[in-house]
């Protein structure tokens, strides 16, 4: 089996056990694309997938939705990309090892993925898509790229364990409530005033500060009590 078509198992309501003998066929025909919100039990060779390896040589990651008992994900260095709802809803997500070769988060990929704690993303990554950890309620550690460009709508939503952040100098846009409801941000850690005050903000809450609970804003690692806006910033 090398395709299945778009909404082959659409309202396929009591689908929850998926037992497949080749991860990376599984992966490159992008699973079943349920979009629904059935608990899966992936099963590979007869085994329950909890702690899942991706193969080297995948580039693009899909096919996890609602897979509730992975547990640990590695990925190697040839991925790129994790896809559309990649790993949304595996809620007993703890633990991911990010490719150093990522460049895109797309969106929905973490969405409800409410046990992960902490996201180490590489210098590689450009682009975190529109949801990519909504609801990743347990997510207290975030280390955001240096080559980061963008942060979609609603990206962070619902992370309200997230406490301190540091925003990289590259960083051009923030959508709609990416960090909305983000109710334990205390501190935003900042490297160069004028890239900060350059960042497009969607609305409110695409602002970390206006989180109506961050309470200090460091530039260089000290705190802002004395700022000087640069020359040049409208």
């Amino acid at each position: 089996l090398t395709d299945i078509g778009s909404n082959a198992f659409a309202n396929c309501s009591s689908l929850s056990n998926i037992y497949i003998e080749d991860l990376r066929n599984w992966i490159e025909m992008g699973g079943l694309g349920l979009y629904n919100d059935n608990d899966i039990h992936l099963y590979l060779n007869g085994e329950l997938i909890t702690d899942l390896s991706i193969p080297n040589g995948v580039t693009r990651v899909l096919a996890f939705e609602n897979c509730v008992d992975i547990v640990r994900v590695r990925l190697p260095d040839t991925v790129t990309s994790i896809g559309y709802r990649a790993f949304y809803g595996c809620r007993n997500l703890n633990e991911i090892q990010l490719s150093s070769g990522l460049t895109s988060i797309d969106e929905y990929a973490f969405e409800n993925c409410s046990s992960l704690i902490s996201v180490e993303i590489p210098d590689s990554l450009t682009t975190i898509k529109d949801n990519a950890f909504y609801n990743c309620k347990k997510l207290s550690e975030i280390k955001l790229s240096q080559k980061l460009t963008s942060i979609g709508k609603n990206a962070f939503y619902g992370c309200n364990s997230i406490t301190d952040i540091m925003i990289p100098d590259s960083l051009i846009s923030i959508g709609t409530d990416a960090f909305m409801n983000c109710m334990s941000i205390r501190n935003i850690y900042i490297n160069d005033v004028a890239a900060w005050l350059n960042i497009s903000y969607e609305n409110d809450y695409s602002n970390p500060m206006n989180s109506r609970c961050a309470k200090e804003l460091y530039v260089n690692g000290k705190p802002a009590t004395h700022l000087t806006i640069p020359e040049g910033v409208e």
